[in-house]
C-alpha cells in the first residue's frame, strides 16, 4: 500500500512509516526531513497530542483519587492499595509524557530538543519501565485480593489486613526494581 507525501507529492510505501525513530535522537534536521511528512504528522498526533492529553488527564485523575482515598477511613486496606496504584501510575504517566509526548511536540514544532531533556530521558528511562512493571503488578495484587475476598471471604480475612497489604505493596515494589535492575546498569555506563 502506498500513500502520498503532502510536501513533495511523491508516493511513499507503508513500510517507511513503521520504523520507529531512535528514542535518543535529538531531532536533528537530517532526521526530521528523512521521514515522510505524513509519518511526522502521525507521530505528532498520536504521541504528542493524544497520548499527551491522556497523560495530563490521568495525572489529574490520579491526584484527585489520592486526595479522596486518603480521607477514607472505612476501607483502609483498599485505600492503601489504590493509593499505591495511583502513585505508581502517576510516576509512569509523568515519565511517559517527558519521554514521548514532549519530545514529539518539540520535534514537530521544529524546536531543537534541549540537551537537558535528552539527559533527563537517558537517566529516567529505567525508572519509566520500573513504574510500568510496578503498576502492572500492583493491579495483579489488587485483583488477587478482590478474588480472595469474593471467592474465599473467611480465608481472606486472615490475609486482608493493613499490615499484609503494605507488605504486599513493598514486595511488588522491590520486585519491580529488581526486575528492571539490568536497565539501570546499562544506562549508568
Amino acid at each position: 500500500m502506498t500513500a502520498l507525501d503532502f510536501e513533495t507529492g511523491a508516493t511513499i510505501s507503508e513500510d517507511s512509516c513503521t520504523s520507529a525513530p531512535n528514542w535518543l535522537t535529538t531531532a536533528s534536521s537530517s532526521s526530521a526531513t528523512a521521514s515522510p511528512i505524513i509519518c511526522r504528522y502521525f507521530t505528532f498526533v498520536l504521541y504528542g497530542m493524544v497520548a499527551g492529553t491522556v497523560c495530563v488527564f490521568g495525572l489529574i485523575g490520579n491526584l484527585i483519587s489520592v486526595a479522596v482515598l486518603s480521607q477514607d477511613s472505612k476501607t483502609p486496606v483498599a485505600s492503601v492499595q489504590l493509593m499505591a496504584l495511583a502513585v505508581a501510575d502517576n510516576l509512569f504517566l509523568a515519565l511517559w509524557f517527558i519521554h514521548y509526548s514532549l519530545r514529539y511536540v518539540l520535534q514537530f514544532s521544529g524546536s531543537p530538543v534541549p540537551p537537558a531533556l535528552t539527559y533527563v530521558r537517558l537517566h529516567t528511562f529505567p525508572v519509566l519501565y520500573t513504574a510500568q512493571t510496578w503498576t502492572i503488578w500492583l493491579t495483579v495484587v489488587i485483583a488477587f485480593n478482590r478474588y480472595m475476598a469474593v471467592c474465599w471471604p473467611y480465608l481472606a480475612l486472615r490475609f486482608h489486613n493493613i499490615d499484609k497489604v503494605r507488605l504486599q505493596t513493598y514486595i511488588v515494589t522491590a520486585f519491580a526494581v529488581v526486575y528492571n535492575l539490568p536497565r539501570y546498569t546499562i544506562t549508568s555506563k
